[in-house]
């Protein structure tokens, strides 16, 4: 999946907002996310990718999104800690309960480590070049939490690699609204500057 090139979300955008035009019913989906010993996971972020529809988990693990369009979305759980869970569900008028239990990514926790503020402003405005694009309209965009970031350089392999504790929370000034991107996975090569993104994305206006 793309990083968020904010002059790229315009034709995403644009198909959103005529969707309702032609979708009158409406779903809803609730239900609780769990952890493999069946414990709420609290404030797991639960959304449907590329739409502005989604909500944080209660302490409980406990969520709910209305007023869904009819249509199939891929249905998207992420927590810090947690592997994401993406699943394609079709939405026809009804409402939906589920139960998601989520596997803990023991990988991303032991790589998760707090490092100087200094390293990651060292590398903060790489990063928003590659992940954001460099057209007129990416330069009005800005990332709302890069304290949610942390950077790693190889100065061997020449490779810089990212994490992000929490979804990356983008503005963009120029179209009004925020990109919630949950990233899977972050890597520029420089010395074949290749650039390698796994992420999934949800709005809000």
């Amino acid at each position: 999946m793309h990083p968020p090139n904010c002059s790229l979300f315009k034709i995403s955008i644009y198909i959103f907002f005529l969707s309702p035009l032609i979708l009158f019913s409406q779903s809803s989906i609730q239900g609780k996310v769990v952890d493999e010993k069946s414990l709420g996971v609290p404030f797991a972020s639960v959304f449907l990718i590329n739409t502005t529809l989604g909500v944080s988990t209660g302490e409980d693990g406990s969520f709910e999104i209305k007023n869904i369009p009819n249509g199939q979305y891929d249905f998207t759980v992420s927590a810090v800690g947690f592997k994401r869970f993406q699943q394609s569900i079709e939405f026809l008028s009804a409402n939906r309960r589920i139960e998601i239990r989520l596997k803990q990514d023991s990988v991303m926790l032991s790589e998760v480590v707090v490092r100087p503020n200094d390293s990651n402003r060292k590398y903060l405005g790489q990063f928003k070049k590659l992940f954001l694009g460099t057209t007129s309209n990416s330069l009005r965009c800005d990332i709302l939490n890069p304290e949610d970031l942390d950077f790693v350089y190889d100065k061997n392999s020449k490779k810089l690699t990212a994490q992000a504790i929490r979804p990356i929370v983008v503005e963009n000034k120029a179209l009004g609204y925020r990109i919630h991107y949950t990233l899977d996975f972050f890597e520029y090569d420089e010395k074949m500057m290749i650039r390698k993104v796994q992420g999934a994305e949800r709005f809000e206006n």
